[in-house]
């Protein structure tokens, strides 16, 4: 993955990439977010049923906030990102003049104490 993520910021010409079902996990979440902040080609993201944590989170709401100038959608699903860390993401996203689509799809939000809570049902992306 680190490789790819390398060959992955400095290519002018890929506009969609898609990494659904793989198994990147934080890790590989880190070195693509590295990727994502210094790519200027990248329009469309799409992570659908990609595991990776609150670590990961973080590695992905710091490259939106880094690159604001290409990256148009970003499609996430089935994370196990808490519903306190996801709302960091989101204000990354909220806060990006490029992205115009972002889809995040989870079958279970999680409170940071691991606990289903119906309070979540208003937080749910």
């Amino acid at each position: 993955m680190q490789r790819f993520a390398s060959a992955l910021a400095q290519n002018k010409h890929l506009k969609v990439l898609r990494l659904s079902l793989n198994r990147l996990g934080d890790e590989g979440i880190d070195y693509l977010s590295e990727a994502l902040a210094l790519n200027s080609a990248l329009e469309h993201l799409d992570l659908f049923d990609v595991e990776f944590t609150n670590f990961g989170a973080r590695f992905l709401e710091t490259a939106l906030r880094r690159n604001t100038a290409t990256l148009k959608s970003l499609r996430l699903s089935n994370t196990k990102v808490t519903v306190d860390h996801a709302q960091l993401l989101v204000e990354a996203v909220n806060n990006s003049s490029s992205l115009q689509c972002f889809r995040w799809v989870n079958l279970l939000p999680m409170r940071e104490d691991r606990v289903w809570d119906r309070q979540d049902m208003q937080k749910v992306i």
